[in-house]
């Protein structure tokens, strides 16, 4: 989900969200805001996207301040509690 449609959401607080990156698109002159939705999926994924949401979020900060050691560190805590999340860094 784009950075226009989650502002545009009534209540973004009902659904479960976390940001995923920010991105250039061919043709657009800014960065876009990538989220997910992670609601739909399986019991297994959403669980583990649940339990390591607070850390992703510190982890996406760091990443974004340029602290990428705490960050990495903070995305392996992430992997190691949530190994099947696509989105996690595995390097």
């Amino acid at each position: 989900m784009s950075n226009s449609t989650f502002i545009s959401l009534e209540n973004p607080g009902k659904y479960s969200i976390r940001l995923i990156d920010r991105v250039k698109v061919k043709g657009k002159a800014e960065m876009v805001t990538v989220f997910e939705v992670f609601d739909a999926d399986p019991p297994e994924y959403y669980d583990g996207k649940t339990i390591t949401k607070h850390i992703y979020k510190e982890a996406i900060i760091f990443y974004y301040q340029i602290k990428f050691s705490q960050a990495s560190q903070l995305f392996q805590d992430c992997l190691s509690q949530n190994p099947s999340d696509l989105y996690l860094p595995n390097n």
